[in-house]
């Protein structure tokens, strides 16, 4: 779902005629067209992390204290394709994507200036080595020429 009200928001030019929702509590719209109201502290976020420079406040305290995000620690469970097995808690910088580059993917620059923008568009360019020692490089654009041996 998404939280489309909190309570602790004091927006002034608010013209809806909805009821206040009770202290602590977020109103939430379901995929499935239901609105509930749910404590704060029932709620968990899955679709997507922190990133830097969003405002966060306490989760005992929301109407506190807020502060920006300046450092990310993100840890993954894994499971193992070959026998699987599950390991919980790897850093990130330990891992290493297969194929980094996917669409609509958040990146940021490694090296000042830090920005921050999403994959638009990926294109590979594919060598391809033959047994007697010559190669090809098919464009990304020619990429639908390729087929695989069992495609003959």
């Amino acid at each position: 779902g998404t939280i489309t009200r909190v309570a602790w928001s004091t927006e002034e030019d608010d013209e809806d005629d909805d009821e206040p929702l009770r202290k602590n509590y977020v109103e939430i719209h379901w995929n499935d067209c239901n609105i509930t109201d749910v404590h704060h502290s029932k709620v968990l976020l899955v679709d997507r992390c922190l990133f830097h420079g969003d405002v966060v406040a306490s989760v005992t305290d929301p109407q506190g204290q807020t502060g920006s995000v300046v450092d990310i620690i993100v840890t993954v469970d894994l499971k193992m394709l070959n026998n699987n097995q599950k390991i919980c808690n790897v850093l990130t910088p330990y891992l290493t994507d297969i194929h980094p580059f996917v669409l609509k993917r958040p990146v940021t620059l490694k090296q000042p200036p830090k920005l921050v923008g999403v994959i638009d568009e990926v294109m590979c360019d594919v060598e391809v080595r033959f047994p007697d020692g010559s190669k090809c490089v098919v464009l990304s654009k020619d990429s639908k020429k390729l087929n695989t041996g069992d495609d003959d």
